[in-house]
């Protein structure tokens, strides 16, 4: 099985003390946790340094017990791999003992892709905004490998459209 960059997400209740639920992100390679600094090496030996790691989380749902949905008011969420605060995110009145699934996508949908440089999140100076043409980067991944014949071992994956 090839090593696979995976983001895990829980639900974490604060249920004792008030009705706020979070979402806390643990972003993982094969089965160690990605942190800053620190080489991974995948099963068949290859080294890589993670740098840089964002992404975008939207359209979070919460499917309810009772069937019924609870939406994201955000239209969209920035995970920094390396930045604490991005990785888990607040949702009050929401009670975890009631939440069945949860759903969100990966990325931003079509209409916010093409709806120019907002604020928020979506700033362009979070650095995940290509220009007014092709719009939103939804994936950035960017570090080191020493098995590349790249300038320096480096290398820059950017993922973005909205085509599926």
């Amino acid at each position: 099985m090839k090593n696979s960059l995976f983001f895990v997400c829980f639900l974490v209740s604060n249920y004792c003390f008030s009705q706020n639920t979070n979402l806390a992100i643990k972003p993982i390679f094969g089965d160690k946790t990605i942190t800053e600094d620190t080489w991974l090496v995948s099963k068949n030996g290859d080294s890589i340094l993670l740098e840089n790691v964002r992404f975008y989380l939207s359209t979070i749902q919460f499917q309810m017990t009772d069937n019924s949905t609870i939406n994201d008011t955000k239209k969209a969420h920035l995970i920094d791999v390396f930045e604490a605060k991005t990785l888990t995110i607040p949702f009050k009145d929401i009670d975890f003992t009631k939440v069945k699934s949860l759903r969100f996508n990966l990325g931003i949908d079509s209409l916010t892709n093409v709806s120019g440089a907002m604020g928020g999140d979506l700033d362009p100076q979070k650095g995940m905004y290509w220009a007014w043409q092709s719009g939103f980067i939804n994936l950035k991944i960017e570090g080191i490998s020493p098995k590349l014949q790249t300038r320096k071992n480096r290398f820059q994956y950017h993922l973005g459209g909205y085509l599926p």
